[in-house]
């Protein structure tokens, strides 16, 4: 059975002369309250017997069999920036400022409160008249405290389940909008490859013949498959592609991911970033274009060897090809 303590205070605003101190919510219970808030609130018709609002301060009493308060914290005119000035380090957030034109103000609050903040918390204004004298005025609001009943327990877990089985809903609809893009990027692949091959860990997709290649638009094709425009590493990897491509006379000239855009006949890699090996075996002449021909291809009547040409290029066939090497 699930035993209850109660602390009885009121959530209630009181008032003197103007001077407000406000607590919400009105009752607090351990594990389920989120905020506890304490405010304190001196527009400047409630300090009107003084020339000059100096300070604001909360403290706190144990409830009204104790009249000893424990001051918290505290905002005064000395202070630029609204900085508080906390005396008790309780973990609570703060803010404040002494406006004495306008609304000044003090505020506290606590997160996931538990049973000891219950009891009797004053406002403070500190300040003096028009003679020079002291003058200080406050206010109290008591709270009350409460452990939660099982009908409040039951709430609590209600909503937690409703709130995993929510975001289980969520977690399954990105993981089957997943399935479907996988499903949907298979499907592409039919349609925009010939044929594939593998070599050393990688997936080799041949695409279907075009007459008119542009580049940068293909080779972030390759990158939605999580791939990349082929790059030729090693003269085992060219022997591998002339091999594959010796079955697919249709083409005239594959695209590879090598261009020298930056700086004419320095052969890079586009998607590694780094300088392309020197055993390239260019047809004979090649590569002649200058700036005008940029990437490079492999040329079928020369039995694959490597010719520059356009990056944005037309041939009056279809006969022109990339391919995407992705990482498996």
């Amino acid at each position: 059975m699930l035993n209850t303590c109660l602390i009885l205070l009121t959530v209630a605003t009181t008032t003197v002369v103007g001077l407000n101190i406000e607590a919400t919510p009105r009752t607090v219970e351990p594990g389920v309250t989120r905020y506890l808030t304490i405010k304190c609130l001196a527009p400047k018709e409630s300090t009107s017997s003084m020339e000059s609002l100096i300070s604001l301060v909360i403290s706190r009493s144990d409830g009204p069999q104790n009249a000893i308060f424990k001051e918290l914290a505290s905002i005064n005119v000395f202070h630029v920036d609204g900085q508080v000035i906390h005396n008790v380090k309780d973990n609570e957030t703060s803010e404040g400022k002494i406006d004495n034109n306008g609304l000044s103000y003090l505020t506290l609050v606590w997160e996931f409160p538990d049973t000891n903040k219950a009891g009797m918390y004053m406002c403070q204004a500190n300040g003096v008249d028009f003679s020079g004298h002291p003058v200080v005025i406050n206010t109290t609001v008591t709270i009350q405290s409460a452990y939660p009943g099982v009908d409040t327990i039951v709430k609590q877990v209600r909503n937690l389940t409703i709130q995993v089985e929510q975001m289980n809903i969520l977690l399954n609809g990105v993981e089957n909008f997943r399935e479907m893009w996988i499903d949907r990027l298979k499907r592409m692949k039919s349609v925009i490859f010939s044929s594939n091959s593998f070599f050393n860990g990688h997936r080799y997709y041949l695409s279907h013949a075009h007459d008119t290649i542009i580049v940068h638009e293909v080779s972030a094709v390759c990158e939605m498959f999580g791939g990349y425009l082929v790059e030729i590493d090693s003269t085992d990897e060219f022997t591998f592609l002339g091999t594959f491509l010796n079955n697919h006379t249709e083409f005239k000239w594959v695209f590879t991911g090598v261009n020298d855009e930056q700086i004419e006949n320095q052969w890079v890699n586009k998607n590694a970033g780094t300088v392309a090996s020197s055993y390239f075996q260019f047809y004979p002449g090649e590569p002649n274009g200058g700036r005008g021909e940029n990437c490079l291809s492999v040329d079928h009547s020369s039995g694959w060897s490597m010719i520059d040409l356009p990056c944005i290029f037309k041939w009056i066939a279809f006969g022109l090809g990339f391919i995407c090497e992705i990482p498996e």
